[in-house]
């Protein structure tokens, strides 16, 4: 080979290595966009739920409604007890019954019980979202369950007494409901103002 053999050889390969090098570089480059904060609150709420056998129009669920203002909800836990005050007090042993809701979203999460106690969690991990960090690392947002959620606490069922030895034979007593407690505890993720 002479020496032009050489310079076009040489030219050749390193228009190849440029093309090959600005493809491996050309990569998207991505907002990071705001950086969060992880914070965690918590709350308490109180009420009486009426027995809807006694009175369906009355007052027999509560809804509590919490928004998130521009912050990302991760998750929500809700503790609901009630103390069912005639409780092996008639013959046939009735429960009362109650039921709880955490609803974020297109999510929900429902749950009804007569042993009064009932805890529920609502996240991302339980929404059905995923939770692989490689699929969402390419995100400018983290990912959360929505910016508002409600937790709703029903009266299913009281029951009504009348068999000996608490009421009867011709006296019925109907139960007029029961007080409760729902502790609600929710983190969430706020974005940090800079400047």
């Amino acid at each position: 080979m002479n020496k032009v053999s050489y310079i076009v050889l040489f030219l050749t390969i390193c228009s190849l290595a440029s093309v090959t090098f600005m493809g491996c570089t050309d990569k998207k480059v991505i907002d990071s966009g705001p950086e969060y904060e992880s914070i965690t609150e918590k709350d308490q709420k109180f009420g009486h739920l009426d027995n809807p056998e006694w009175d369906p129009s009355g007052n027999i669920n509560s809804q509590f409604d919490y928004d998130m203002n521009g912050s990302i909800l991760v998750g929500v836990k809700a503790i609901l007890t009630w103390t069912d005050d005639h409780h092996g007090s008639d013959s046939q042993d009735i429960y009362d019954v109650f039921s709880l809701t955490i609803s974020a979203g297109s999510n929900s999460v429902s749950k009804q019980d007569g042993t009064g106690r009932i805890e529920l969690k609502l996240g991302v991990d339980t929404a059905g979202n995923s939770t692989d960090e490689n699929e969402t690392a390419d995100q400018d947002v983290p990912q959360g369950i929505g910016d508002a959620f409600s937790v709703t606490v029903a009266c299913i069922e009281c029951g009504t007494y009348d068999q000996f030895p608490f009421v009867g034979p011709f006296i019925s007593y109907w139960d007029t409901g029961n007080d409760f407690s729902v502790d609600i505890e929710y983190d969430y993720l706020e974005p940090i103002v800079t400047g």
